[in-house]
This record gives C-alpha cells, structure tokens and sequence, in this order.
C-alpha cells in the first residue's frame, strides 16, 4: 500500500474514532481524551507553515463538533507551533534536523514521554481555556492527567498495532 493511501486511512480512522470519542463521552461532562492532534505530530514532510494552517482547518472541525468556540483550534495550533522544539530536547536529533517523530525513530520510551507531553500541553490549554477557575485548580489538573493518559493509552495501543514488529530471524 502507498504511503499516501496509508496516511489517508490513519486520518480517516483517527478523525472517525475521535468523533466517536466526542459523541459517546459528550465533552466537558466528563473525561474525554482528544486523539487527534496524533495525525498532526506524524506529519514531517510539511513546511511548518502548511502544517500550521493544517492545524488551524483540523481545529475548526473539531471545534464545530464540539460548539467550543476555537477552544481546539488555539490548543492545536500552540502544541504544532511548540512541536519542533519538543521533539528536538524528547529526541536524539537536533533542532535542525527533521525530527521523525515515530517509535522506530525516538525509542519506545522517548516516545512515549513525547506522546504525553504533547497530549498533556493540549489538554491543559483545552481545560483552561474552557472552565478555569482558581477555586477548582487541583480538579482541573485532576482531569487533565486522567485525559492524556487516556489519549497516550489509546495512541499507543493504535501504535502497537499498527506498527509491524522488527523480528530477527535466527535460522
């Protein structure tokens, strides 16, 4: 299968899931991981600039599922902004280098601190963004966890699944 056709079905699944995700657990009531920006952060062979419109487009669709006011739109562009810098200090790579943001690449557990990192800025700005309040801080840090181990959970089990595994043939 191309690369093309592969790219377009990871889309296609993770948006599907994603709007799955959001009917099922009706954001804002409770805890409801946001998976998407994976699709964003795969994404390496775009200048940073097309990336970022990208981003603002797969933002807005989120946020018309969700009535959230370009509450995803401004977390997504923030995390796809700060992702060259994340990825270079979570990596082995330098800034300059075009960072391959995979498992193959960065190593099951630096790839996994990155997963968390990125879901975890999101879902913070997400959080703040929509109910900050001084009196329910420890609450809101609360849900944010819960919600990017969610989406680390979910990501990396897509991950696992979906990545063929390297076995050494001893024969």
């Amino acid at each position: 299968m191309s690369n093309f056709f592969q790219n377009i079905l990871w889309w296609a699944g993770i948006l599907l899931l994603q709007v799955f995700l959001i009917f099922y657990f009706k954001p804002t009531l409770v805890y409801t991981p946001y998976i998407y920006i994976f699709l964003l952060l795969r994404i390496n062979s775009l200048q940073r600039s097309v990336l970022l419109i990208l981003a603002f487009f797969v933002g807005l669709l989120i946020d018309s599922f969700t009535n959230s006011w370009g509450v995803h739109t401004s977390s997504l562009l923030l995390v796809v902004f700060l992702q060259p810098i994340l990825n270079s200090l979570l990596s082995r790579q330098t800034l300059s280098e075009n960072v391959d943001f995979s498992i193959a690449s960065m190593g099951g557990l630096r790839y996994g601190v990155a997963i968390f990192t990125f879901f975890f800025i999101y879902h913070l700005v997400i959080e703040f963004l929509w109910n900050f309040s001084l009196q329910q801080i420890p609450m809101q840090l609360l849900k944010v966890l819960i919600c990017t181990l969610l989406a680390t959970f979910i990501i990396l089990f897509i991950e696992s699944i979906f990545t063929p595994n390297k076995q050494e043939d001893n024969g």
